[in-house]
């Protein structure tokens, strides 16, 4: 049985929908089919979402190893959904419940930021995925941008394959002095720690990773945004 399959299975198991999938996930009927036929293939995250909020075992949504649900759940309409997240430093584990129809953004995610050398794989016009965020986490979505990290440069405090939200900021002032950042240049994005030298007049971006070489920020870099929090997806 394949992973669409086993989307169906417990869509008619649970009595949903595709539309109410499709309301679920902030995308359209016809994405879900899409899912459920295997024509498009689901990002980790929107899995991850899905077995939150159903109390799926993700093992089983992704393998079919295990058993269906997590405990001894009893199937229901509505289950409470769980986000993992790190914020200021700090790993939390944030639960809000899934009858608040307004209790999550669907963030998308523009693209890739690289943590070691630059990336170019920024997609201006169609997003990655949605992500959803908790509305207790971010007040207006519209002042973010959403990447997916690659690279290690920044570890441990940011892994591959997190997500990290951004605020927009397209301006260079002395508050931004060891804030992570992120800036665009003719060689793409990267993700970096801004340090900036008075005595010598420079601004350096460093990695957190000392394996990884430092950048010397001048015209050719613009800062695009600055780094609010972290969203990483863990595995039972």
């Amino acid at each position: 049985m394949s992973v669409g399959q086993r989307l169906k299975e417990l869509r008619k198991l649970k009595k949903i929908s595709q539309g109410e999938i499709a309301e679920l996930l902030k995308c359209s009927q016809a994405c879900v089919s899409g899912y459920e036929r295997d024509e498009r293939e689901m990002p980790y995250s929107t899995l991850a979402f899905i077995a939150n909020c159903y109390n799926v075992n993700l093992n089983w949504l992704l393998t079919g190893t295990g058993d269906m649900f997590l405990d001894d759940f009893v199937p229901q309409s509505r289950d409470l959904t769980y986000v993992n997240y790190i914020k200021q430093g700090k790993q939390a584990h944030l639960d809000i419940n899934s009858d608040d129809d307004n209790a999550f953004w669907h963030l998308e995610v523009a693209g890739h930021i690289s943590a070691g050398e630059p990336l170019h794989d920024i997609r201006e016009y169609e997003p990655l995925e949605l992500l959803p965020i908790s509305q207790r986490l971010l007040s207006n979505p519209n002042k973010y941008y959403c990447f997916v990290v690659n690279g290690d440069s920044m570890t441990p405090e940011i892994e591959h394959g997190d997500y990290v939200i951004l605020s927009k900021r397209n301006t260079f002032d002395d508050d931004l002095d060891g804030k992570i950042v992120a800036v665009n240049s003719s060689d793409g994005f990267t993700l970096k720690k801004l340090v900036i030298d008075h005595q010598n007049r420079l601004s350096i971006l460093f990695p957190l990773n000392k394996n990884h070489n430092y950048i010397i920020l001048d015209d050719r870099h613009k800062i695009v945004g600055v780094m609010k929090m972290i969203i990483r997806m863990f595995k039972d």
